[in-house]
C-alpha cells in the first residue's frame, strides 16, 4: 500500500486542520451561515497575527441545557409537595434579625424554613473559705469559664417542625478532667413537632421536664447558679421522648408533660448502650397558671407586671434500676448495683410588680438492687464491696428577688436545705444547708449582666461552713 501510514494517523486523531483551535476557516467555512465571506486582500506582511478566539468550557452551555432536561424529565409520580420542599427558598431579608439573648435568625420569604444561632459565655470568679479545712491556706480562688455554648434552633419544612441543637465547649461542660472528657459537646438535640396544640412530640436529648428550676436556663438565674437542692434531686439531660402541651385546651392556663427517657443520662448513645444499664425513667408534671401565662421558665419579674401571675407545678418519677446514685446523674455505687427511685416535686412561682418569689420541694425514696462488684481489703485479697444505701431524702428552697424601681438592678436571697430519711444504714445522703444573696446588674437584661453572690454552705454546724463568694459575667449574642 502506498498511502503512508503516519499521516493517517495524524488525520484520525487531530483531525482536519480547519477543526484545530486558532485554524484559518477553509472554503467549507467561508459560506457558512452566519459567517462573512473571507477577503481577497492579503494582510501586510508586518501585521500583528489574528488572535486566537477565547476557549469555551463545553460546560458553560451544556450544565444549563442538562439541569433543564432534568426538570423536564421529572415524573408525574413525583408529589409536587417534595419538589417545592427540595427546590431553593430565598431568604426573607426583612426578616433576619439580631436579637441580644437570642441570637442572629433568618427566615425564608416562604416561611417554612428559620434557623437562629446564638452563643453564650459566662466567666465566673470563685472565693471559698472552709472554716472546717484541716489544711492551710482554707481560702481558694478560682476564674473559669464556666460555660459556653453555641446553640442552633429553628423549623424546617414548616413552622411546625421544631428543632434545637446546643454544644457547649468549656472544660467545666465536657467534664474535662486530667486531659479526658467525660462528655461529648453534644448537649441538646431534639426534634418538636406541635402540629396539635394539645399533643406535641418532643424526642431527642434534652433537660427533662420534672425539675422547674432546672428547666430553667443557666442563663436565666437571678442568682450565679441554681440550688444545692437541685443539684441532689433535679435530673439532667437524658435520652427519650414525651408529648406536652404548652396551652393544654387553649386556656392559656394549663401545661402537661408525660414522658420516657433510657434512664443513662446525658451521652447515652454509645455503640452498646446496654452497658449503661439501667432501665426506664418516666416523669408526668401539670402546671397550673390561676391568673394566666407568663415566663415563669425565666427568673425574675423584668415587666413589673401590676396584677399578680402565680404558676404551680407538681411532678411524680419513677426510675428503673437507676444506675447513678442520684438517678440520671451522679455516681455509681460501690457495689455496682442498681436502684429503684420514687421522685416527687411541687414547685410555685409568683411575680408581681417587680417582686418574684419562688420555691421547690423535693422528695425522693429508692430501693437498692446490690450487685457483686469486689474490692480489695487490707490484705490485697478480693472481697464483696459494701452495700452502699439509696439516697433517700428530701429538700426545698426558697427564693426571693426584687427589681429596683427605674434601674436595671434586682436583689435575690435564697435558703436551701437537704435533709437525709433514716440513718446510715438507710441512705447514704447527708444534711446540708446554703443561705445567701446578690445583686445583679442586667445591662441588657439576662443577655447581658454581671452578678454577685455571697453563700453560707454548712452541714451540721452553722459555725462550720463554708464561706463562697462568686462574681459571675455573661454574654449571650
Amino acid at each position: 500500500m502506498s498511502l503512508p501510514i503516519l499521516p493517517l494517523v495524524s488525520l484520525l486523531l487531530v483531525g482536519p486542520p480547519s477543526t484545530q483551535l486558532g485554524a484559518e476557516p477553509g472554503p467549507s467555512d467561508a459560506n457558512a451561515p452566519g459567517q462573512d465571506a473571507p477577503s481577497s486582500e492579503v494582510a501586510p506582511a508586518d501585521a500583528p497575527p489574528a488572535e486566537a478566539p477565547p476557549e469555551r468550557d463545553p460546560q458553560d452551555d451544556a450544565a444549563p441545557d442538562r439541569e433543564t432536561e432534568q426538570d423536564a424529565e421529572v415524573s408525574p409520580l413525583v408529589p409536587r409537595s417534595q419538589i417545592e420542599f427540595l427546590s431553593g427558598h430565598p431568604v426573607d431579608l426583612e426578616r433576619v434579625q439580631f436579637r441580644p439573648g437570642k441570637g442572629l435568625t433568618i427566615a425564608s420569604k416562604s416561611g417554612k424554613f428559620s434557623l437562629t444561632t446564638g452563643l453564650r459565655v459566662q466567666l465566673l470568679y470563685t472565693m471559698a473559705n472552709d472554716h472546717a479545712a484541716d489544711t492551710e491556706p482554707p481560702v481558694s480562688h478560682s476564674l473559669q469559664v464556666r460555660r459556653a455554648r453555641l446553640v442552633f434552633a429553628g423549623h424546617m419544612f414548616g413552622e411546625h417542625n421544631r428543632f434545637k441543637a446546643e454544644l457547649s465547649f468549656s472544660p467545666k461542660d465536657t467534664g474535662l478532667e486530667d486531659g479526658a472528657a467525660r462528655y461529648t459537646i453534644l448537649r441538646d438535640f431534639y426534634l418538636e413537632f406541635d402540629h396539635l396544640r394539645d399533643l406535641t412530640l418532643r424526642v431527642g436529648q434534652y433537660k427533662l421536664p420534672y425539675s422547674q428550676q432546672r428547666v430553667i436556663s443557666s442563663g436565666k438565674l437571678q442568682l450565679v447558679d441554681r440550688s444545692i437542692v437541685g443539684s441532689e434531686f433535679d435530673f439532667d439531660r437524658d435520652i427519650g421522648l414525651d408529648l406536652r402541651s404548652e396551652d393544654f385546651l387553649g386556656l392559656d392556663r394549663l401545661r402537661y408533660y408525660l414522658g420516657a427517657y433510657l434512664g443513662g443520662g446525658r451521652d447515652n448513645f454509645a455503640a452498646e448502650p446496654i452497658t449503661r444499664g439501667g432501665g426506664l425513667v418516666y416523669i408526668a408534671r401539670v402546671e397550673v397558671m390561676p391568673f394566666g401565662s407568663f415566663k415563669d421558665y425565666r427568673e425574675g419579674d423584668f415587666v413589673r407586671i401590676k396584677q399578680p401571675r402565680l404558676s404551680l407545678g407538681a411532678a411524680y418519677s419513677f426510675m428503673d434500676d437507676a444506675i447513678f446514685m442520684r438517678g440520671t446523674k451522679g455516681s455509681v455505687p460501690t457495689d455496682g448495683g442498681t436502684t429503684n427511685y420514687h421522685n416527687a416535686t411541687a414547685s410555685m412561682v409568683l411575680h408581681i410588680v417587680g417582686l418574684s418569689i419562688s420555691s421547690e420541694f423535693f422528695w425522693r425514696r429508692g430501693v437498692r438492687r446490690p450487685g457483686d462488684a469486689e474490692i480489695e481489703d487490707e490484705l490485697g485479697d478480693l472481697v464483696p464491696a459494701p452495700i452502699e444505701a439509696p439516697r433517700d431524702g428530701l429538700g426545698w428552697y426558697v427564693q426571693s428577688g426584687f427589681m429596683i424601681p427605674h434601674a436595671p438592678v434586682e436583689l435575690a436571697a435564697r435558703y436551701s436545705e437537704v435533709r437525709a430519711i433514716g440513718d446510715d444504714t438507710q441512705t447514704s445522703m447527708s444534711d446540708r444547708h446554703a443561705l445567701g444573696g446578690g445583686p445583679s446588674w442586667y445591662i441588657g437584661g439576662h443577655a447581658f449582666k454581671l452578678q454577685a453572690d455571697y453563700f453560707r454552705i454548712w452541714t451540721d454546724d452553722i459555725g462550720q461552713g463554708i464561706d463562697q463568694l462568686r462574681v459571675q459575667a455573661q454574654i449571650s449574642f
